[in-house]
């Protein structure tokens, strides 16, 4: 089984390993509008933290890469791209991309459900394959790196479990390789996954003005409705 480990800004990883309540998606942005690599919706995604920490320190399952305007981005998912402001996030990318930035600038997003964070004493070394001039890198649990690495992640999730003895039990087993089927998406995940689905104009007027727009379930999903969803402009 393949799965991606990826740069972390280690500002960003801070600020979400910190949230209470733990989010429950997150924007794994980056400046480039280029997707690191094609993957499939709940490949595991690891964080490693920028150099000189070497240091694998938590994850999450892959939904969707798509590119944003800033301020959708922002709007969609607040604090969960791993900053306290839209300006924030603007002057996060204008940093990266060594230009002005503004809301309407397009970032590069990597949606990710279920994230976890690592405590310190859990960081995992990055296997000794791994490249210093590399963004991410792609691991096989059929070879030695890949799979001593996965070990070392299941071990760790495991461990988060025991500690927090009063998850449910439906949480407990949400590591399996089915998981993203059983999952809810997060708000924002679901709000850009709608957006995408409908070219970004409403489902009803053709209304293209991203502001305007806005997403909800056809049956709700509080009643059971399953993930089938309308986009549709504010009147």
């Amino acid at each position: 089984m393949l799965f991606w480990v990826g740069i972390t800004d280690n500002d960003w990883f801070l600020q979400l390993s910190r949230m209470r309540p733990p989010p429950d998606e997150v924007n794994f942005w980056q400046p480039a509008p280029t997707p690191p690599r094609k993957m499939d919706p709940g490949t595991l995604f690891l964080f490693k933290l920028h150099a000189p920490h070497h240091l694998i320190v938590g994850g999450g399952y892959f939904v969707r890469f798509t590119v944003l305007p800033c301020f959708l981005a922002w709007e969609a998912f607040g604090e969960k791209n791993g900053v306290t402001s839209r300006q924030e996030l603007i002057q996060r990318m204008a940093r990266y991309r060594h230009k002005p930035q503004n809301h309407g600038s397009d970032i590069g997003c990597n949606l990710l459900v279920e994230p976890f964070f690592f405590p310190e004493e859990d960081w995992i070394p990055i296997p000794k394959n791994w490249s210093p001039k590399t963004w991410g890198l792609t691991y096989d649990t059929g070879e030695q790196h890949g799979a001593e690495l996965w070990q070392a992640v299941q071990q760790r999730l495991q461990r988060q479990t025991t500690r927090t003895e009063k998850i449910a039990e439906e949480d407990t087993q949400r590591y399996g390789s089915e998981y993203l089927a059983r999952a809810r998406l997060g708000q924002g995940s679901f709000r850009i996954l709608v957006t995408d689905a409908y070219h970004r104009r409403c489902a009803v007027t053709n209304e293209k003005t991203l502001p305007a727009l806005d997403v909800a379930h056809i049956q709700p999903y509080s009643n059971h409705g399953p993930h089938r969803k309308i986009g549709r402009a504010h009147v």
